[in-house]
C-alpha cells in the first residue's frame, strides 16, 4: 500500500529515484553513503571502547595491588624514619648532657652551698621579664645577669613543691643587685601591671619572691 500525505495523495516512492541502499531499522529505512561511514565509525570507537576496558579490567586488580604495597612500604619507610629520628635525638641529648656535664667542672663554685665542678648558670632575674623591657637586646647577655648555682639548688630554685621562700639577695654581689634594681625599676616604669601581679604572688615562687624583695628595698644601693 503506498503511502499518502495529509490530504490524501500518494507519495512518490524514494527508492528508484534517489537510489538509497535499504537499511532495516524501525526509524530509518534507508541510508546515505556518509551515515553508513559514520556508523561503521561508530561501531569501530564502540569494539575500541570495549578491548580498552576489558584491558583495564584485567590489569586493574594488579594496579590496586601495586598501590597497596606502596602504601604498607611508605608506612615502613615512615615508621623506620621515626625510630631512626628518635634513636637520632637520643644520641644528641645525651652528647649534650656529656658535654654540659664536662663544661660545669670548670664553673665557679656555687654561690648557695659553695660546691665546685657541678655548678650551672642561673638567671637571677627571669629571662621572660627581661624580655619585656624595651631595652632587652642591650642587657641580655649571660655575663650580665647569671651567677654559679649547683643543679640540685638550681633546680631547688625554680620548683614550686619544697616549700621555702626563694630569695636570692644574699647570693648576689653588689653589681648584681644594681642590675636588679635597675632591671625591675624598668618594669615597673614599662609594665606596672605585671610588677603588681607578681608582688601579689606566693613568695614560693622565684619571680614574686624576686619582686617582693625589691618592693622591700633589699636591692637598694644603700643594701649593697
Amino acid at each position: 500500500m503506498p503511502l499518502l500525505s495529509g490530504d490524501g495523495t500518494p507519495l512518490p516512492k524514494l527508492t528508484g529515484t534517489l537510489k538509497l541502499k535499504k537499511r532495516t531499522g524501525f526509524f530509518d529505512s534507508f541510508e546515505t553513503p556518509d551515515k553508513r561511514l559514520r556508523r561503521i565509525r561508530t561501531l569501530k570507537q564502540s569494539e575500541t571502547r570495549q578491548k580498552t576496558r576489558r584491558t583495564l579490567d584485567s590489569v586493574l586488580p594488579a594496579l590496586q595491588a601495586a598501590k597497596v604495597r606502596r602504601g604498607l612500604e611508605q608506612r615502613i619507610r615512615t615508621r623506620e624514619d621515626k625510630d631512626s629520628s628518635r634513636g637520632l635525638f637520643r644520641d644528641i641529648s645525651e652528647e649534650r648532657r656529656k658535654r654540659d656535664q664536662k663544661s660545669r667542672k670548670y664553673e665557679p663554685a656555687c654561690r648557695v652551698c659553695g660546691r665546685k665542678g657541678d655548678s650551672t648558670r642561673h638567671h637571677f632575674v627571669n629571662r621572660w621579664i627581661l624580655k619585656e623591657l624595651s631595652n632587652y637586646e642591650s642587657i641580655a647577655r649571660r655575663s650580665l645577669n647569671t651567677i654559679p648555682v649547683c643543679v640540685r639548688h638550681h633546680r631547688d630554685l625554680h620548683s614550686r613543691g619544697n616549700g621555702g621562700r626563694k630569695s636570692i639577695v644574699k647570693y648576689l654581689n653588689a653589681k648584681e643587685k644594681g642590675f636588679v634594681d635597675e632591671s625591675i625599676e624598668r618594669l615597673r616604669r614599662e609594665h606596672p601591671k605585671i610588677l603588681k601581679l607578681l608582688s601579689n604572688g606566693n613568695a614560693f615562687v622565684y619571680e614574686a619572691c624576686l619582686i617582693q624583695d625589691w618592693l622591700a628595698g633589699e636591692f637598694d644601693a644603700r643594701q649593697r
